[in-house]
């Protein structure tokens, strides 16, 4: 029979706490507790019933050698037969109790684990997730204790079955990750959600109309927008935001041929509309494994556009499509000004060419011709704040080449050479990919509205 070998980490407090495995590395004669259930994820893993393994509890020590440190992500891996041919089975624990991390139970902590698992040079490797439930035990999340009692109970847990865990539950099956105690888990009267998360998402059309459902009124969640070649995920990164952002473009990844693109989004502000955060981008390691799965991730972190993509309320204005159709332009590696390649990303404003408010006014097309206009990508530009308002007011436009030109009848001389030395001299022609006939339509609308 195959060798089976088990390692767990010696600092990590969560699995200190179910499997008590500081006293078992400390005191060969400690006790590992909840067996019973390390038994059942040695069996739901294929290995086998019954199955005699060697436990191994292996300190990650600090620099200096001496003193043991925790390990990051709350999983241990099982090592089936020998090397170079052994099979390694990485198995994640959520934390100890949905009720007490809200929507934290399975993602706070999995991308750790995901990374570590992405980052493993076994050519046979397997990716799995055990749910923990924790009731009545007198134990807080936060306590050292040890968990005496039932660590799987699930009988009446609503908050393990709810729509945002039915979402965490199908990210992981879209990641191919198997989560061994699915069935214990007691969905009640909520049969629907059990049939969704049994099931990878198959399109990424999927996954946003579900994600969109679980967004709540006046909350500024992560979000999708897509089109037929490209995929961006508009992702706030603070707490668990940013832990599920990454589970989001992974899956986004797994399930098109196409690009997906992560912008991160600030989120600073609390519900009191305080700016009482301070922002946090997604780590340089996360950032890494999302670049290893060729998800394309813009370091720098952007302000918040609204997703309105489905609003009918008159206005054709979609920010966030329109920064997407620019971006996929103009070219994916930064935000800058097409005219003096500015690259500060606060001073960075998606500028129309043509209007949203005029294009509103237009009585002859429909309201989808309209949002048509007014995302459209030949229809704008990025241009930072300096170079906006002199656009805005028709203080330099261009004509019908493409050429930069200067009102000069509005300014002064002295106005006119500031905005030449502030103007990158092979920056003032449009270049002749970007000019497309329609882009010559709306600027030559700009021209009419501001020059008549």
């Amino acid at each position: 029979m195959k060798p089976v070998i088990i390692n767990f980490p010696k600092r990590n407090r969560l699995l200190n706490k179910v499997f008590n495995t500081i006293e078992v590395c400390e005191n060969e004669a400690g006790c590992l507790t909840h067996k019973q259930e390390l038994d059942v994820v040695i069996e739901r893993l294929g290995i086998g019933k019954n199955v005699n393994y060697t436990i191994k509890v292996n300190p990650k020590l600090n620099n200096n050698k001496t003193e043991a440190k925790r390990q990051d992500g709350q999983f241990i891996t099982i090592i089936e037969g020998s090397e170079p041919d052994a099979k390694i089975h990485y198995v994640f624990f959520s934390c100890e109790s949905p009720a007490y991390t809200r929507n934290g139970y399975i993602v706070s902590k999995l991308p750790v684990s995901y990374r570590a698992f992405c980052n493993d040079t076994h050519k046979d490797k397997t990716f799995n997730v055990f749910l923990l439930s924790v009731k009545d035990s007198g134990v807080t999340m936060r306590d050292e204790k040890l968990y005496k009692g039932n660590v799987v109970d699930f009988k009446n847990v609503r908050d393990a079955v709810n729509d945002y865990q039915t979402f965490a539950y199908k990210l992981c099956r879209t990641l191919g990750i198997n989560i061994l105690n699915f069935d214990m888990l007691d969905w009640g009267e909520n049969k629907k959600n059990e049939t969704i998360a049994a099931t990878p998402f198959k399109s990424i059309k999927d996954m946003k109309l579900m994600r969109n459902k679980m967004t709540k009124a006046n909350n500024k969640s992560s979000y999708i927008i897509e089109n037929a070649e490209d995929t961006i995920l508009y992702g706030k990164t603070f707490g668990n935001n940013g832990f599920e952002i990454i589970l989001m473009a992974a899956a986004a990844k797994a399930i098109t041929k196409g690009t997906v693109y992560l912008w991160q989004i600030k989120d600073v502000k609390r519900l009191n509309n305080k700016e009482d955060r301070k922002p946090s981008p997604i780590t340089a390691e996360n950032l890494e494994l999302l670049g290893n799965l060729g998800i394309e991730c813009f370091d720098e972190l952007q302000d918040y556009s609204p997703n309105d993509e489905a609003l009918n309320d008159g206005d054709a204005r979609n920010q966030a499509e329109f920064m997407k159709n620019l971006m996929l332009k103009f070219g994916s590696d930064e935000k800058k000004c097409y005219l003096c390649d500015c690259n500060i990303q606060k001073l960075i404003i998606a500028s129309h060419i043509h209007r949203v408010c005029d294009i509103n006014k237009e009585t002859d097309i429909s309201f989808e011709e309209k949002r048509v206009k007014a995302v459209s990508r030949d229809n704008g530009l990025w241009l930072c704040a300096n170079h906006d308002k002199l656009f805005e007011n028709g203080l330099i436009y261009f004509d019908d080449r493409g050429q930069m030109q200067v009102s000069e009848t509005e300014l002064t001389d002295n106005q006119c050479d500031y905005i030449e030395q502030i103007t990158a001299q092979d920056s003032k022609n449009i270049k002749a990919e970007h000019l497309t006939d329609e882009m010559k339509v709306y600027l030559s609308l700009h021209r009419r509205r501001t020059h008549h």
